[in-house]
């Protein structure tokens, strides 16, 4: 393969990864920032928006074989968090 297209698939995937976590530090920043000032400071208040965003970056193959077993929900409960 030629080198200058590794290095181009290299710094892409770099630049991904470098994006993913700048974007992530500052989604959870941002959301826990008014915790952090305000009181009393509550604990959960970012995990479920934290948990939709980070399912845009990893890949849901995680979660299938998990969702084959055992399922999302158990029944009569409204939420895993609440």
């Amino acid at each position: 393969m030629n080198p200058l297209l590794r290095l181009l698939g290299a710094a892409a995937s770099n630049g991904l990864l470098t994006g993913q976590i700048v974007f992530s530090t500052a989604f959870v920043g941002a959301c826990e920032l008014p915790n952090w000032i305000q009181a009393p400071r509550e604990v959960n208040a970012c995990l479920e928006r934290w948990m939709t965003v980070s399912a845009l970056f990893f890949p849901s193959g995680m979660q299938t074989a998990i969702g084959k077993t055992q399922p999302a929900l158990a029944p009569g409960r409204r939420g895993v968090f609440r």
